[in-house]
């Protein structure tokens, strides 16, 4: 696939997404502002994310990719979220992660979550104040299985 085909085929399966999360009915469920920090401005994953929790009832403000931590805050104190989501790609440096994380919490109200997701997080520790979603195929699985029996 050429670079240009791939382009093409993510901003139409953007606006794709974009117009069938705008049909979905509103929830009461807690805000979640979500951003992606990756090195590259993909962001279909963010819109599959965004998708989901609107499904699932909440109300989701999207931030786009590569926001300042302190904007990210601000953002989260303006609409009172509940829940500040992201994701890191695997591209992005693992080491990085744990510091932004921390930066951010800071300037998150106590009350509001912070989660973080991707593949940039899979092998990362656990975090005071951070729910780490290591949501591999294999741990996906095992949930699924586990809630059965």
């Amino acid at each position: 696939m050429e670079v240009f085909e791939e382009h093409l085929f993510t901003e139409l399966t953007k606006r794709l997404l974009r117009q069938a999360i705008a049909n979905l009915p509103g929830g009461s469920a807690p805000a979640r502002p979500a951003d992606q920090r990756a090195q590259s401005h993909r962001v279909i994953g963010l819109l599959m994310a965004e998708s989901l929790f609107t499904l699932e009832g909440a109300e989701c403000i999207p931030l786009g990719t590569q926001m300042p931590l302190l904007e990210i805050g601000r953002a989260a104190n303006a609409h009172r979220a509940d829940i500040v989501a992201l994701s890191f790609s695997s591209a992005f440096p693992q080491r990085q992660i744990p510091g932004l994380l921390q930066q951010l919490r800071m300037v998150l109200p106590t009350e509001t979550s912070l989660w973080a997701g991707g593949g940039g997080v899979t092998r990362l520790a656990k975090m005071e104040g951070v729910l780490l979603l290591n949501l591999t195929r294999r741990s996906t699985h095992q949930r699924v299985a586990g809630s059965v029996t």
